[in-house]
This record gives structure tokens, sequence and C-alpha cells, in this order.
């Protein structure tokens, strides 16, 4: 239990220095770019579409490629449902 603490408290500390940087980064350019509301905006959608690739990546197996035409939405729709 005391390794554990030991190894993971202070990665966890540093990630969230990090993620704080990041986001923080991220937010600023969204603003500079389109503006306060529409920089924020189109920031968090664009942010919601990365985390939401990644997701099907990682759980459902599918790429971008396998959701563009020949009704790939509605197979991946049939494959979440599967499970």
């Amino acid at each position: 239990m005391a390794v554990i603490v030991l190894i993971f408290y202070p990665l966890f500390t540093k990630l969230e220095e990090w993620v704080k940087d990041l986001s923080t980064k991220i937010v600023l350019t969204g603003k500079s770019l389109a503006g306060k509301y529409l920089g924020l905006a189109l920031t968090l959608i664009i942010c919601l579409m990365v985390l939401i690739y990644f997701y099907g990546k990682i759980v459902y197996h599918i790429g971008l490629s396998e959701n563009t035409g020949n009704g790939g939405y509605w197979k991946i729709y049939m494959r979440m449902n599967q499970i």
C-alpha cells in the first residue's frame, strides 16, 4: 500500500499540473481565435469530438473510416447495442 502511495501520489500531482496547463492553453487559444463565447463553444465541441473519437477507438474498436459511407453510423449503432 505504501509503495502505491509513494508512486501514484507524485504521479497524479504532476499529471494535475500538466492537465491544468494544457486546458488553460486550449481555452486561451480558443478565446483568442474566435472570440470569447464562440471560441469557448468551439473549443468545447472540438475537445468533446476528440474524446468521443478515442472512446470509440478504445471501447468499440472503430475509427473515422468506419463511420463514413455505406451506412456506417447504422453499423456503429447496431454494434453498440450488441454489447
